[in-house]
């Protein structure tokens, strides 16, 4: 385009798409919250539930009653890792099975959780992931509507960043301050991101080869915010030591007269998935006497 000049690139070969939040997942249980049994938003299973309730619940807006368990499943209230009472399956009542606990014990929030009769084990809601890694997938939509936790968001943004260090790390220091010596002298910056990826998601199991819908935005956001952050404040240590000095001096509208600018471009899975961030000066004459004003009042 006429309006924005290019000024260079820097591109990032098979960018971290997944990062892991914990090795292993904790167990999640089924618990009775007076009104129904479920663990958090996952609602019980059909497995757990006697068939001939079905309409009953139906009627009682979904939710599951004590009486509607198999008969060898029970609710068992636990203080901390203490048996406690159990749930009567008519009455909802709890009933003392455990006299025996302490003042600072029976100071515990009571939490009531599905178990197996007879052996009063906690029957594992999420059985297949317990145990297991957990990893988060990078999306901008499940960050930006807060279904990613705070402690997960600030993960992402930390390996993110520490992957553009790697990046920068890796090229010509002497290179590197030409640039940055470039980027200062051609205020204000437009700066965009091509995404170069498969059409298919590769994490999406579908047999299909186009696979589910993903949205360009959503995947460039967390990318772009990340990056702009990283060239405008450096990249500091745990412990504050300054590794890298910010590239640009600002990221607000003086600087970057540009927003998430995004472009996806499909590639065939042979090829490498890749981050582009193109630098362009912007060239519009609106900025020309802007710039003279701003020079005026220094």
């Amino acid at each position: 385009m006429l309006h924005r000049k290019l000024l260079g690139s820097i591109s990032i070969d098979n960018y971290i798409r997944r990062i892991q939040i914990s090795k292993a997942q904790r167990p999640k249980f089924y618990e009775w919250d007076g009104t129904t049994i479920k663990s958090g938003n996952k609602k019980l299973l059909q497995k757990y539930i006697n068939p001939l309730f079905k309409n009953a619940i139906i009627h009682n807006n979904g939710n599951v009653l004590p009486l509607h368990l198999k008969p060898e499943y029970v609710l068992i209230g636990f203080k901390g890792n203490k048996t406690y009472c159990n749930i009567h399956h008519v009455t909802n009542k709890e009933i003392d099975i455990n006299l025996s606990l302490t003042e600072k014990q029976l100071a515990k929030p009571t939490k009531i959780i599905l178990c197996i009769y007879g052996t009063n084990e906690k029957v594992i809601a999420n059985e297949t992931q317990a145990g297991k890694p957990k990893n988060f997938i990078i999306n901008g939509n499940y960050i930006y509507n807060h279904t990613a936790s705070p402690f997960t968001t600030g993960k992402v943004f930390n390996v993110l960043k520490k992957m553009y260090y790697k990046k920068f790390k890796s090229i010509n220091k002497s290179k590197l301050k030409k640039f940055k010596l470039l980027l200062n002298d051609s205020y204000p910056l437009i700066i965009e991101l091509e995404i170069q990826d498969t059409i298919k998601n590769k994490f999406d199991n579908t047999k299909n080869n186009i696979g589910r819908r993903w949205d360009v935005g959503n995947r460039a956001d967390p990318y772009m915010k990340t990056f702009l952050d990283f060239i405008s404040c450096g990249y500091e240590d745990d412990d504050n030591s300054v590794l890298l000095e910010p590239l640009i001096e600002d990221d607000d509208r003086l600087h970057l007269s540009s927003g998430n600018n995004v472009i996806f471009t499909p590639i065939n899975i042979f090829e490498t998935p890749k981050l582009i961030f193109k630098f362009y000066k912007d060239n519009r004459k609106v900025w020309k006497t802007i710039l003279k004003e701003k020079q005026n009042e220094n």
